[in-house]
């Protein structure tokens, strides 16, 4: 498991995406931000901490290009 710290702004980023794009689309119903983080970028997310649980350094790498950690 490789994990990474991320930031509250980087985390208020990725909440302003879902909440904008993900949360009231038809095509998502029921999804939580912390379930289309697993199955979009394959992260398990720990908000407590502020970790993200990565399988693979690649998902971790397209991740932190994404949102720019």
């Amino acid at each position: 498991m490789i994990t990474t710290r991320f930031e509250e702004s980087v985390w208020n980023q990725i909440a302003d995406y879902y909440y904008d794009n993900i949360h009231w689309n038809k095509e998502f119903p029921n999804m939580t931000i912390d379930r289309w983080v697993l199955e979009k970028f394959g992260a398990k997310v720990n908000r407590d901490d502020r970790l993200l649980e990565f399988n693979t350094a690649s998902k971790r790498d397209w991740f932190i290009l994404r949102w720019g950690m």
